[in-house]
């Protein structure tokens, strides 16, 4: 008995997107979701000198307080997110910022390629105006999130 060997659709190998579809994939995120949210305070930031009353309104006040902004710049120096946040329990969210796609990457495919990343853990505190800022690093459990 010989095996066939034959292309299946589903064995394609992911590829990169191109850089418009990277843009019409985040385009289509929800402005108040996780994503945006993280966007936002990466801007923050980045920017020279940091905007720190746009970080007040995308931070918790925990972390707002032990933001060390040179340390998260470092961190996330050369990454970029993704376009699909992670919800491990319905008020935490993680947005992963992976190495080596500076135009950022767009999950998609059945078989995602492990590769370095830093996460930002976000909560949902509607009081507070929605998704927060909580931790950037290694992903905060949610069991180990402090109450509000």
């Amino acid at each position: 008995m010989t095996e066939q060997s034959g292309a299946d659709e589903s064995s394609e190998e992911p590829r990169l997107p191109r850089p418009d579809e990277i843009e019409m994939a985040f385009e289509l995120l929800p402005r108040d979701g996780p994503t945006w949210r993280t966007f936002t305070f990466h801007g923050a930031i980045q920017n020279d000198p940091v905007l720190e009353d746009l970080l007040d309104t995308v931070c918790t006040p925990e972390f707002r307080g032990r933001l060390d902004v040179n340390q998260v710049r470092d961190l996330l120096s050369g990454a970029s997110p993704t376009n699909v946040p992670r919800y491990p329990a319905p008020d935490v969210a993680y947005v992963v910022y992976v190495y080596g796609h500076p135009e950022g990457i767009v999950v998609s495919g059945k078989n995602p390629q492990a590769m370095m990343a830093q996460y930002v853990t976000l909560l949902f505190r509607p009081e507070q105006g929605g998704w927060l800022v909580h931790h950037v690093g290694d992903p905060v459990p949610p069991d180990q999130i402090p109450p509000k």
